[in-house]
């Protein structure tokens, strides 16, 4: 596969994927409480369809199951966590 470079969306060969296993998202709710952000947990079940909105340093990607965003994701995991990997939003 092609190297993923951090941040540079340009160079990443896909956009979306499907989880192989259940992940938790956290969801930014839009406000603060004095313990910091407040977060909605979203379960996500295998199969669900998601998107890459973050490549980072460490060889993981952050997900969001929300396909039309663009930035903020609920969930980091490894690139092999992910099948289904493709440009679009549908299955290869």
């Amino acid at each position: 596969m092609d190297q993923w470079v951090p941040h540079e969306r340009d160079t990443w060969p896909y956009r979306y994927g499907t989880l192989k296993e259940d992940v938790t998202m956290r969801h930014y709710k839009g406000y603060w409480s004095e313990d910091g952000p407040v977060m909605k947990e979203v379960h996500c079940q295998a199969g669900t369809r998601v998107k890459i909105v973050m490549s980072s340093r460490f060889g993981d990607v952050g997900i969001t199951d929300k396909l039309d965003e663009e930035y903020g994701y609920g969930a980091r995991v490894l690139l092999d966590s992910l099948c289904d990997l493709s440009m679009g939003k549908g299955s290869q």
